[in-house]
């Protein structure tokens, strides 16, 4: 009977099929919320609970602030805040495939200042991704047979227009250490940064192993460490 309730909760959220591009959706804050899988639907208390107590718990940015979201996934809390933050600057960049294709899709109901963004950031000329099945938690370490290019933390923000971002947040599955040591952090006011060091306690690669160099980067560049919650490292410009 619970296989039977879980198989059958998303059809409860409202997902339906798009016959125009074959992707999953649901509606969320009155937008389609497009998924690939039945699994990756979320229940409005969850929506509530990661946007007030997670996401955005420490700041939430408003007016006309701009938000760099590495590692954006399928969007969901883009589409809670779009829906109160309508004049915002939201660069969302997520670079495995099927998911960018689905952030895209949804991205093009909100404001014309959310914008979808491909390409990784970083010091090489790209990176190859190890996908899992549900893609949102695919990561390079290890490599993979997914080729995706990367371009510069300068070329990023000149493409972008960027001068300041009020606000990075971050989830790159492992990466986020190594992304840090590219980003200028002169131009960033504040942090909030997922580590992944629960990938290695249950035996993924040591790779993940990532909080203290972030710790280390963040505070060795100005940055003051006010609150960690849930593998999430939240930091503000001194």
């Amino acid at each position: 009977m619970r296989s039977l309730l879980r198989a059958f909760k998303p059809y409860a959220l409202g997902l339906r099929r798009d016959p125009a591009t074959g992707h999953l959706y649901y509606p969320v804050d009155g937008v389609r919320l497009h998924v690939r899988f039945p699994a990756e639907t979320m229940r409005a208390i969850y929506r509530r609970r990661n946007f007030e107590e997670i996401y955005f718990l420490h700041y939430r940015p408003g007016g006309d602030d701009v938000v760099v979201d590495i590692g954006a996934g399928l969007g969901t809390e883009i589409v809670r805040l779009a829906a109160l933050e309508r004049n915002l600057r939201y660069i969302a960049v997520e670079i495995q495939p099927w998911v960018f294709e689905c952030l895209c899709l949804t991205l093009a109901q909100l404001p014309a200042g959310y914008v979808p963004f491909g390409l990784a950031i970083g010091g090489g000329t790209e990176v190859r991704i190890n996908p899992t099945r549900e893609g949102e938690d695919a990561s390079i370490i290890g490599g993979g047979p997914v080729p995706v290019p990367m371009v510069s933390w300068p070329d990023f923000v000149h493409r972008h227009g960027i001068d300041q971002v009020d606000l990075l947040k971050m989830n790159v599955e492992g990466a986020e250490a190594d992304l840090l040591s590219h980003i200028d952090l002169r131009q960033v006011r504040r942090v909030l940064v997922n580590v992944h060091d629960f990938r290695a306690d249950r035996g993924e690669s040591e790779g993940f192993r990532t909080r203290a160099l972030v710790e280390d980067r963040l505070l060795g560049t100005g940055f003051s460490i006010t609150a960690v919650a849930e593998d999430w490292i939240y930091a503000e410009r001194r």
